[in-house]
């Protein structure tokens, strides 16, 4: 709105945020500047357009990400993963997590992007860190399912943002684990989920809810009577191709 408002709009973060935005705005040639939490933006006298290819969105990556880790055997590279700094901070938390996943290489465009190498670890539980959430708020559901399959306890807070997403992320997160034999205690704010080494399975809603829905066919992946998840039909809400690609790579795992 910014680009159209006389004189200058001002925006405070209380933390950092992800900043597509900025960037992208940037190329087209609008006048923003930043500081340590202020963006500043100018009326625009004209934007022009450029010619730039969108890297593959890491939010969507993510599943893929976490099948790999919990499929036993699992080798996986991801291509043209967007890696905006503001945007992966699932990355390090699956680090600490003891995730074997490595970034290959890096094409450092004003997006940067580059290859992910995945393969099956071990993990353990983790303390979630508030102040990350910014980074990783659409890839806390699958973070949980990789909770439910690590070893000891996880605690996730200051999650609060996902119960006004297409679902209550938290509600209908904690109603599937449950569904299919995990332990999750839910609280306002996040979660406590306690590890175990495989799902048993069964039947749950998505709550036409995409990222709950994909979150559940990777669980799936490590379960012993498989996970069936009901009105799937929403993930083409931002992957159509999901089910199909997610058989491709894992084939009847």
């Amino acid at each position: 709105a910014g680009l159209y408002a006389r004189g200058s709009t001002k925006v405070l973060e209380q933390r950092p945020t992800r900043d597509h935005t900025e960037r992208l705005l940037t190329l087209f040639g609008a006048q923003i500047e930043q500081t340590e939490n202020k963006i500043y933006i100018r009326k625009a006298k004209e934007l022009k357009p450029i010619s730039f290819e969108i890297p593959g969105d890491f939010s969507s990556a993510a599943f893929f990400i976490a099948a790999a880790l919990i499929v036993p055997g699992s080798k996986l590279r991801i291509l043209n993963v967007g890696l905006n700094a503001t945007r992966i901070g699932l990355f390090p938390v699956l680090k600490a997590m003891g995730a074997n996943i490595q970034i290959e290489e890096i094409n450092n465009q004003k997006e940067p992007s580059g290859i992910l190498v995945v393969k099956a670890s071990e993990l353990s539980g983790i303390t979630l860190d508030k102040n990350t959430v910014p980074m990783m708020i659409d890839e806390i559901p699958i973070l949980m399912i990789l909770c439910a399959l690590a070893k000891g306890r996880s605690v996730i807070r200051g999650v609060e943002e996902l119960r006004v997403k297409e679902s209550d992320r938290i509600r209908s997160m904690a109603a599937g684990l449950r569904a299919i034999g995990a332990q999750v205690e839910e609280l306002s704010d996040g979660c406590i989920i306690e590890g175990m080494s495989e799902f048993r399975g069964g039947r749950l809603s998505s709550f036409k809810d995409h990222r709950v829905a994909m979150s559940f066919m990777v669980a799936g992946l490590k379960s012993r009577e498989g996970v069936k998840v009901e009105e799937s039909d929403c993930i083409a809400i931002s992957y159509p191709q999901f089910e199909a690609d997610l058989k491709r790579a894992f084939g009847n795992s």
